[in-house]
């Protein structure tokens, strides 16, 4: 099986001030994102993206959990608590602890944001300053998937869901560099996604699907 997981860091001068990471995976003992957190001394994940329930993009994502803490932000696809079963079988551990923030009381001080996402959503937006420049940069993070334009909730409920179509899709821009994430964001959602919701250009992309022609609509 291959798996797929990625880390972002944003630095301003020689340091890291942002991470993220998208999914993760591990073999056998060797969890590599896990690894690289450890050597650059992160000690929290700013936001933690879990595209999808299947386990070549879950395996070894339990032990992201001592990075996120109550300034982290996680992200979801939809139907987290409806086809939970998939989620377990996916990262057991990691289920549960999304599933017990999603249920804390809102005012309770120690919570973990949690954002079940869809096209068009606007997850992040924050102006970074260069140290050496003093020239600033806006970060910004959306989200083009799920679409919520395939009616997903009919065959959640009816829990004949293809997980793919629920996996998360991340368009981040810093300054004039756009990069899209496309998760294993499937064609089909790729279809039903409005043109302007996705950037006309972009400087990189990830294609969607570990580069399968099943998600190669990215490219058009």
């Amino acid at each position: 099986m291959e798996g797929e997981s990625i880390v972002i860091f944003i630095k301003t001068g020689d340091m890291i001030v942002y991470s993220i990471v998208i999914d993760g995976y591990k073999v056998k003992d060797c969890n590599i994102t896990h690894k690289l957190l450890l050597e650059k001394g992160i000690e929290h994940i700013d936001v933690f993206c879990w595209t999808h329930p299947d386990k070549d993009h879950s395996i070894g994502i339990e032990e992201y959990i001592p990075f996120i803490d109550k300034e982290s932000l996680i992200i979801i696809g939809d139907g987290f608590l409806e086809i939970k079963e998939e989620w377990q079988n996916a990262n057991e551990k990691m289920y549960f602890f999304i599933e017990n923030e999603l249920r804390k009381d809102i005012r309770m001080k120690n919570k973990v944001t949690v954002r079940k996402v869809c096209t068009g959503l606007i997850l992040k937006k924050i102006s970074f300053q260069d140290v050496n420049t003093g020239i600033n940069y806006l970060f910004q993070l959306h989200a083009f998937a799920p679409s919520d334009y395939l009616n997903l909730r009919g065959n959640i409920n009816e829990k004949t869901l293809i997980k793919n179509n629920i996996s998360v899709g991340l368009d981040l821009t810093i300054g004039n560099v756009s990069v899209i994430f496309g998760g294993d964001v499937p064609n089909a959602v790729f279809h039903a996604i409005s043109e302007d919701e996705i950037p006309e250009f972009v400087d990189y992309i990830k294609i969607a699907h570990h580069c399968s022609l099943s998600s190669d609509k990215v490219l058009h």
